[in-house]
């Protein structure tokens, strides 16, 4: 009985193949440089002081632009050349819509200078430079302030004051303290002073405890105001407790 010899199956054409890898790769370049991916919608997040428009503007964006061309560093370097923008994120979502995300950073302290008020946020980020000092904001004094670039956190004389100033800063708006706090004294960043309204200096310790000394000001404040007399000082030098000296 005889047997036949079956042809042993070797599969697709290596041709074949090598022509179907080039027509995918050819529509597939088509596609991606076509007008079907150019962005058409630019949505912008987390702004409110910054109109969208100003924010798209910024970012340098342009709509009929293909996504896959959208800078995203450049775009983020673009819209953070305004120091009161930080970017948070920028998402491409596929064919044809970009997503910002974006932080307004905002000026609650002033270092005043030879050269006039640098205004800061809660985070140390220099914000602007102005000849007027503002009634608004926390004034900033005990620490010198050198050159530095808008945007970025600012170069003082002591890293141990601008840590310090920083955590008060992040006590300050955690605690709702606008209009209370209207001085920080940070000559000594182991014995920082606070200013309260602008008539009662309380000593806090230094940054680190700011958070939990800060959190219970109001309430020890209104307990002593009445025996505070002019020139003393409430020193809350424990977490619970304090004196007036």
């Amino acid at each position: 009985m005889s047997k036949k010899k079956r042809k042993e199956n070797l599969g697709p054409s290596p041709i074949l193949l090598w022509i179907f890898v080039i027509v995918l790769i050819a529509v597939m370049f088509f596609l991606i440089n076509s007008s079907l991916f150019n962005v058409t919608d630019i949505e912008v997040e987390g702004n409110s002081a910054f109109t969208d428009e100003a924010v798209i503007g910024l970012s340098g964006i342009d709509y009929d632009t293909n996504i896959i061309h959208v800078d995203e560093d450049a775009a983020k370097e673009g819209i953070e050349s305004n120091p009161f923008l930080k970017v948070e994120n920028i998402v491409r979502k596929f064919p044809t819509k970009v997503v910002i995300t974006v932080t307004e950073r905002a000026a609650v302290g002033q270092i005043g200078t030879v050269n006039g008020y640098y205004f800061i946020d809660k985070e140390g980020t220099l914000l602007a430079l102005s000849e007027v000092k503002s009634d608004y904001v926390v004034d900033i004094t005990g620490m010198s302030i050198r050159q530095s670039e808008f945007g970025q956190t600012i170069l003082t004389d002591s890293d141990d004051k601008l840590r310090g100033l920083t955590r008060v800063l992040e006590a300050y708006e955690e605690y709702s303290l606008q209009g209370k706090i209207t001085g920080i004294n940070l000559y000594d960043p182991r014995k920082i002073r606070i200013t309260y309204q602008n008539e009662i200096t309380v000593e806090i310790g230094d940054g680190i405890n700011a958070m939990d000394r800060l959190r219970y000001i109001e309430t020890v404040i209104e307990t002593v105001r009445d025996r505070i007399g002019e020139g003393q000082i409430l020193y809350l030098n424990s977490d619970d407790g304090y004196y007036i000296g």
